[in-house]
């Protein structure tokens, strides 16, 4: 089996590498999204919890100064739906930062702040609702819920259990600070 091998792309002032597949001689490519993990922009913050039979996990979101992309996924067991609401009121304010998942990166996470398990006062306004049915026992894999979210706002990522039994359900959310 051939083996991949950089290559050198010039043209005037740019130059560029490029790895090319050593056995189809196709070239090798990442997502943005990957290329971003590299680089060390994308931050994550996550919650698992125990939920029971009508009961919520509640992941709690405020943004800096600056749009924010973000990306919210998990796991859940048996029926949930997720929704993501704008401009809730909780009874705490969150603490906890994201993790960056380049884990040699020195890219600081941005000002962008969770908690997971606070009070809800009010839910906001609704913007997404996802019906997941995962048969009882077996975990549903959600993700690639992808939203822009306005600067210095709030939001709330909820897991609802709508199942007749208690489900433990897993929230995620990555996320970096869009550059203008």
């Amino acid at each position: 089996m051939g083996q991949s091998a950089r290559r050198v792309i010039q043209s005037k002032d740019l130059k560029r590498f490029v790895e090319v597949d050593g056995l189809h001689k196709a070239l090798v490519s990442i997502d943005s999204h990957h290329k971003k993990v590299h680089d060390g922009e994308i931050h994550q913050f996550s919650s698992t919890l125990d939920i029971s039979s009508g009961g919520s996990m509640n992941i709690f979101i405020v943004t800096g100064s600056k749009n924010v992309h973000a990306r919210f996924r998990g796991c859940v067991e048996r029926i949930t739906t997720t929704r993501l609401f704008e401009d809730p009121t909780t009874g705490g304010s969150p603490s906890s930062v994201g993790i960056n998942q380049n884990r040699t990166s020195s890219v600081p996470s941005p000002k962008v702040r969770f908690s997971a398990g606070v009070a809800v006062l009010t839910t906001g306004t609704l913007l997404s609702v996802n019906v997941l049915n995962a048969n009882d026992g077996d975990t549903q894999l959600f993700g690639s819920e992808e939203w822009i979210l306005k600067p210095n706002t709030n939001y709330l990522f909820r897991i609802f259990n709508v199942a007749s039994a208690a489900a433990q359900a897993t929230g995620l959310v990555e996320f970096y600070e869009v550059i203008p």
